[in-house]
């Protein structure tokens, strides 16, 4: 009897508590439930999702199947998670009050942003209310770039990443790489995005675009600012030319932005 055999098997079913971030719900059960009709079908483990919190960090979710079927489901419940808190410039859109940012710290200076024992990045989480991690566990070697991000309310994740920003800056003026950090720079080819604060913006195009065509000719390159989503707190600058001259036109159009940031705080 292959149908006592099925009876046999709906008996080893058991039941398990299984929590996920209240604010990736959204994410887990997906499009008209399209992500968690997947995870159940794959899994052959049925989730069931409290409907609410009850104000906690985490949502109670009641897995049942065999133990097998409940730990796969848990392994792609966790891998949803993850991919959500990491994934690539994760923004939240379920509760639209949540986004994360990733800087790039420069590797001579993520002692200085984590601090002693932490103390630094603790004292920046408290002071701002978002939370920060450094991507520390790549096989890079220690003397590389790591990221931090930083998640929470998108305001207070933007000041909190002036703050950084700031942080790394002040500790040397001279050092151009800070200068480059600031504006998240990626290097494809030779083509270079410079973000730029809104404000500074016309300062660097100048007046009749004066300015904008200086920084091209001292440099030798090609600068062009992306289309405007009218949204972000900055605007992108593409730098085209050989990768060290792309670097210099960074360098300046840095230095402008700090000299607007200056008279921009003094009106």
């Amino acid at each position: 009897g292959n149908h006592l055999g099925a009876l046999v098997h709906q008996r080893a079913f058991t039941t398990e508590d299984f929590n996920v971030p209240d604010k990736m719900v959204g994410f887990i059960i997906g499009k008209g439930g399209e992500q968690i009709s997947r995870i159940q079908q794959e899994s052959g483990c049925k989730i069931q999702i409290a409907s609410d919190s009850g104000g906690m960090l985490d949502r109670p979710c009641t897995l049942t199947g065999s133990p097998e079927n409940i730990e796969q489901a848990k392994r792609l419940l966790s891998e949803i998670v993850e991919q959500c808190r990491y994934g690539p410039g994760f923004h939240n859109d379920m509760d639209g009050n949540s986004s994360i940012q990733q800087i790039l710290i420069p590797a001579n200076k993520v002692g200085l942003v984590i601090g002693k024992g932490g103390e630094t990045i603790k004292q920046l989480q408290e002071r701002t209310g978002v939370q920060m991690i450094m991507i520390q566990d790549d096989p890079m070697p220690t003397g590389a770039d790591k990221p931090l991000r930083i998640s929470g309310d998108p305001h207070k994740v933007q000041q909190a990443r002036e703050l950084v920003v700031k942080l790394i800056r002040d500790k040397d003026q001279g050092d151009f790489r800070a200068g480059r950090l600031d504006f998240g720079t990626k290097m494809g080819g030779s083509s270079l995005d410079v973000v730029v604060p809104r404000f500074a913006v016309g300062i660097i195009i100048g007046r009749n675009g004066e300015m904008i065509k200086k920084i091209q000719n001292d440099a030798g390159v090609r600068i062009q600012f992306k289309q405007d989503d009218g949204v972000s707190p900055d605007r992108v600058a593409q730098v085209m030319g050989q990768p060290d001259h792309c670097h210099h036109a960074a360098h300046l159009i840095n230095e402008l932005v700090q000299t607007a940031q200056v008279c921009f705080a003094t009106l």
